[in-house]
């Protein structure tokens, strides 16, 4: 084989690029339900509240003339503590960093 035709391959540890690990920058909840999928920002809320199995989030939009908020629904009032509790701790969690 002549030179002219000859490929230059890297290394394969040259080829690898590193991963880059990102700090978090929000905390997004999820959720499965049975018609539709919703995740939650919460940067955005600045009110939760639990009535038995439904937890409402009201975003900082939400102030004023147009009050909107969306909720969640869970199956028993003791997973929609449990929820509410992992939320408000992760909630609590940001206020205190800032």
């Amino acid at each position: 084989m002549s030179e002219e035709y000859k490929v230059d391959c890297p290394a394969p540890s040259e080829a690898a690029a590193p991963q880059v690990k990102f700090e978090k920058k929000r905390d997004i909840f999820r959720f499965k339900g049975p018609a539709q999928d919703m995740a939650i920002n919460l940067e955005h809320v600045y009110k939760i509240v639990r009535e038995e199995k439904k937890i409402t989030f009201q975003p900082v939009g939400a102030i004023g003339d147009k009050p909107t908020s969306d909720f969640v629904e869970f199956e028993t009032v003791e997973a929609a503590t449990n929820a509410q509790e992992q939320i408000l701790n992760t909630w609590a969690s940001e206020l205190i960093q800032q």
